[in-house]
């Protein structure tokens, strides 16, 4: 870890986010000594709080959401690293406040501001515009981080327009967009499985893939969101940043190196080669639902078509991947919480066993983290015929192991610099270049939204789509 002293600054650190995924992740850091001495947490708040008030909340919160048991001792050296600054982040004269403080509070020699936008994405631009004005934001001689949080914008243009507003304050080697699923471990762990097994990549192409299925399931629904969800909806939610994501780092090449640009050069390939669908093939390549009580949601619209769920295929328009369908759906109110990459390999050719079951790999991402694959073997006896052989590794059902929260390892990058496991600008433009298609398909076309019946898997019509959905249900 650096030695110079950081400022980490979090903008809406009174809100939900902060409360249950950042500060228990500083808290657990610091329990595990991975946070730095010589840090500062400014957070950044209109209550009318002083520091004893915002850090006993900030205590409730860690022992309701951390990971670890709340000890007094680790409480205790991350209590005094944590300063509450009164200021309105939307009053642009307020932020001679937190000029003022990081002036007195810093040296400027050898310091490193960090600023954590835990706010709705309609303050980004206003709070960055406003880090400029007061001189907060990059110099020759100063090199802040900003942090910004999902959705980057709602289409295309809006999020160009956010990029260039941000790239006027802070370059893009210091702007990190966070995608927490990028922080997960064992998504972390697909480069290692893939590149360092000999099992694996020579047969990681079209000639042995079948096709990969990309799940990503929730059994609640909206909650307090409505407002959000109303104009996002689930294929911006999840698909523009999370489910695409994934998909470019389970098909990407092997990179030179491990270094970062080495590894997002690979992953923006993936992305560019993704094959935009013309009318004929979006009209039976995506299947978009509704669950039956989200119109009964807080503040949803009553005639409300924002889909829930959305079940598509795409293809990735290069050698290694010609020909092998992505399958990707997600959805909410279903009846099972996980997310999981699933690898189906084609048949052995020529091979004698008619009645062999398909080899499948499966990356358990969430709630359970591992490794799942199957294969055949002779049922013992005298007899040919064949059963699948089932291997599991779960990496986080021991008893007593807790795995870091992802929130954990992306602070942690942010302040030793790395930014690795964070969506580069060109990552972001390609994959709202393909959503952007669907969604102006839906705008024009209008086609048709299915209603699915709560903690059901979705629209019927999907199984047409997946052609087998025994491989999302009885796979385990």
């Amino acid at each position: 870890m650096q030695t110079k002293t950081i400022s980490l600054v979090i903008f809406g650190s009174t809100g939900d986010l902060t409360h249950r995924k950042l500060m228990p992740a500083l808290y657990n850091l610091e329990f595990e000594g991975n946070l730095p001495e010589n840090i500062n947490v400014i957070a950044i708040g209109r209550r009318d709080y002083n520091d004893d008030i915002f850090r006993n909340e900030v205590k409730e919160s860690i022992h309701k959401y951390s990971r670890l048991k709340l000890n007094e001792n680790a409480w205790d050296k991350l209590s005094k690293k944590i300063k509450y600054l009164k200021m309105d982040y939307s009053n642009q004269s307020d932020y001679a406040i937190l000029k003022e403080y990081l002036d007195n509070h810093s040296d400027n020699h050898d310091s490193q501001n960090i600023f954590y936008l835990a706010v709705s994405p309609e303050h980004f631009e206003p709070i960055v515009s406003s880090l400029k004005i007061y001189g907060l934001g990059e110099t020759d001689t100063k090199h802040p981080r900003l942090v910004i949080e999902k959705p980057f914008g709602s289409d295309l243009a809006s999020a160009k327009f956010l990029n260039d507003r941000i790239v006027e304050v802070f370059s893009e080697e210091n702007t990190y967009r966070i995608d927490h699923y990028l922080g997960k471990e064992m998504l972390q762990n697909i480069m290692v499985i893939r590149f360092s097994n000999i099992m694996f990549e020579p047969v990681w192409n079209n000639k042995f893939i079948k096709k990969v299925i990309i799940n990503s399931s929730e059994t609640i629904g909206i909650g307090s969101r409505g407002n959000y969800f109303e104009n996002f909806g689930i294929i911006r939610d999840m698909v523009q940043s999370h489910l695409l994501q994934l998909m470019s780092l389970i098909a990407m090449d092997k990179p030179k190196s491990l270094k970062t640009n080495d590894i997002r050069d690979e992953k923006i390939k993936v992305l560019k080669q993704l094959k935009i669908l013309s009318d004929e093939e979006l009209e039976t390549s995506v299947i978009r639902g509704q669950y039956e009580t989200y119109k009964q949601e807080k503040n949803v619209d009553e005639n409300s078509t924002t889909e829930t769920y959305i079940a598509f295929k795409a293809f990735i328009d290069n050698e290694r991947w010609k020909g092998v369908p992505f399958y990707i759906r997600t959805g909410k109110k279903l009846p099972r919480k996980s997310t999981e990459i699933i690898i189906e390999f084609k048949d052995v050719e020529g091979s004698p066993y008619t009645n062999a079951e398909p080899n499948i790999l499966v990356f358990k991402i969430q709630p359970d983290e591992g490794l799942f694959l199957s294969f055949n073997t002779k049922r013992i006896g005298n007899t040919t015929d064949l059963i699948p052989v089932k291997m599991d590794f779960c990496q986080n059902c021991e008893v007593g192991f807790n795995s870091p929260e992802a929130y954990e390892r992306l602070l942690f990058d942010v302040m030793r610099g790395d930014a690795t496991l964070f969506a580069r600008w060109d990552e972001v433009e390609h994959s709202w270049k393909f959503i952007d298609s669907i969604i102006d398909y839906w705008k024009r076309k209008n086609p048709k939204l299915y209603i699915y019946e709560d903690n059901s898997w979705g629209p019927k019509e999907a199984d047409k789509l997946l052609q087998n959905s025994k491989v999302f249900l009885d796979i385990y």
